[in-house]
């Protein structure tokens, strides 16, 4: 294959894969929040909850009941 042919495949290829890995950190987030037995709150906890951790990157508080 040429190189003229080969440089905008690699290119096309490339284009699916983003950059940085914050989706998969963020789902692995969501999922040791789960496991802890909590909840991924958008803005922050209920006065009955405690905060146990982040869900993601952007600030989202993993939540619990109090014990």
């Amino acid at each position: 294959m040429d190189l003229h042919h080969g440089l905008p495949e690699t290119f096309r290829v490339l284009r699916f894969f983003p950059a940085g890995n914050g989706g998969i950190i963020s789902g692995l987030r969501k999922y040791y929040c789960k496991i802890r037995s909590g909840r991924c709150a958008l803005i922050g906890c209920l006065p009955k909850e405690e905060e146990i951790g982040h869900c993601s990157l952007t600030g989202r508080k993993c939540c619990r009941k109090k014990k």
